[in-house]
């Protein structure tokens, strides 16, 4: 009997001691094989008609290369295992018509759960730091109807700072 009581109480302990890890600053949505995250306790904004498409965000070279300055101080040194999952992050970025940040969806394969845990501040920081007010590089967006304009979205991919840019990376 004491044994039993022995058993029991070390399964009850270890599962005090033991609580699961998970994001403290996301909410997470698992969809098929990959997890989005988004700012704990926010919803998504909803915009207005079809002005959300009416916004580009030019695909230049340039544009993602300073970026990828920002991106590879954050988050390198890194292995190149470690580099092949950075580039499968994917973040679609909301902006409101001043182009300031005000929502963030960022999608990560699920089977690197723990690897984002432990760099849950730095895509945070990541976000902030490169894309929260974009108001400066107002001309470089491609805006229909500058007048109508209610706000946009578009997606930022890991893999673009490693393609356009690698020569940025500290050898």
């Amino acid at each position: 009997m004491a044994r039993i009581n022995i058993i029991i109480l070390t399964v009850l302990f270890s599962s005090f001691c033991c609580k699961a890890q998970s994001f403290s600053l996301f909410d997470e949505d698992p969809y098929n094989t990959s997890i989005f995250l988004t700012p704990k306790g926010v919803t998504r904004p909803v915009l207005e008609g079809d002005q959300l498409y009416e916004f580009r965000y030019p695909y230049v070279i340039d544009n993602i290369r300073k970026k990828a300055v920002i991106f590879f101080r954050i988050f390198e040194p890194l292995t190149s295992s470690e580099r092949d999952i950075m580039r499968r992050v994917c973040a679609e970025i909301f902006f409101t018509s001043e182009l300031k940040m005000s929502y963030y969806n960022i999608c990560i394969p699920g089977e690197y759960r723990s690897f984002f845990l432990v760099r849950e501040q730095k895509l945070v920081q990541w976000l902030e730091e490169s894309f929260s007010d974009m108001s400066k590089d107002r001309k470089e967006f491609n805006i229909a109807h500058p007048d109508k304009f209610v706000g946009g979205r578009f997606m930022v991919w890991g893999r673009g700072f490693y393609i356009h840019a690698s020569d940025l990376l500290k050898k």
